[in-house]
């Protein structure tokens, strides 16, 4: 919910016009475009809000779990990082693959290697 606000505010502050969000069960939530970006950089800075934001939530609960010294905040956090990194890999539809996309159309080669890399 925090990552699609931050699409979903990068795409007000453009004036582009969103649908509302949706969550789809054991993929997250989903908000989309009704008109495309006006060229590469917004379309990029659209892609990017969702990470920046999610990082910003898993900072402010880092610092939670740091005040209350809670295992389990840390883990959340964690995860909340670790997810991010994973969005921003130049893989297809993932975030990283928009924020490439909008830069190259060979970035997704970089995202296959880097995919493949992991596995």
């Amino acid at each position: 919910l925090v990552h699609e606000s931050g699409h979903a505010l990068v795409m007000m502050r453009y004036g582009i016009p969103f649908s509302p969000m949706v969550f789809v069960p054991f993929m997250g939530a989903v908000v989309s475009m009704e008109k495309l970006p006006r060229d590469a950089h917004q379309e990029a800075m659209i892609a990017f809000g969702g990470p920046v934001l999610g990082t910003v939530g898993a900072i402010s609960i880092s610092g939670a779990a740091h005040a209350m010294d809670s295992q389990l905040l840390f883990a959340l956090a964690d995860f909340g990082y670790m997810i991010n990194l994973f969005n921003l890999l130049p893989i297809g539809s993932l975030d990283g693959g928009r924020i490439c996309g909008a830069l190259s159309p060979w970035a997704g080669v970089a995202g296959l290697g880097a995919g493949g890399g992991l596995i």
